[in-house]
């Protein structure tokens, strides 16, 4: 498998955001990344100068990264606080962010607010 593709992988499985469709990052008045990433995977998914493994491979990949993030967007939406105004909330998640990455105490937040939404709509289903 092409090198530049082993590693392209691995950052999708460390940051998924970062290919994530257009739209998608939008925080507010917010654009929280480049469409850069997302743009070398859907080059290699379907160019010819790779194999047939390596593009099925991508493809696959970021179709599951785009089906996570959209999951994590839905989520966010839904365990988003009322209490903030949506300028309040998009700058809470700016200050979230530094250089690109996400903090600890950001992903702790976003991990406990998407385990109780996933009980909470369990428990609805389950009804």
């Amino acid at each position: 498998m092409n090198d530049g593709i082993l590693v392209m992988l691995e950052r999708m499985q460390t940051n998924p955001e970062d290919f994530a469709p257009p739209g998608f990052n939008m925080k507010g008045n917010y654009v929280m990344r480049s469409d850069t990433w997302r743009n070398l995977a859907e080059y290699a998914a379907s160019n010819e100068i790779f194999t047939e493994e390596e593009r099925t491979t991508v493809a696959t990949a970021l179709r599951e990264v785009t089906r996570t993030v959209f999951t994590t967007k839905v989520l966010e939406l839904l365990t988003a606080p009322h209490e903030y105004s949506h300028e309040q909330y998009a700058t809470k998640i700016q200050m979230g962010r530094i250089s690109g990455t996400l903090t600890d105490a950001y992903r702790d937040e976003m991990n406990l607010a998407v385990a109780q939404t996933k009980a909470a709509l369990t428990e609805r289903i389950m009804k």
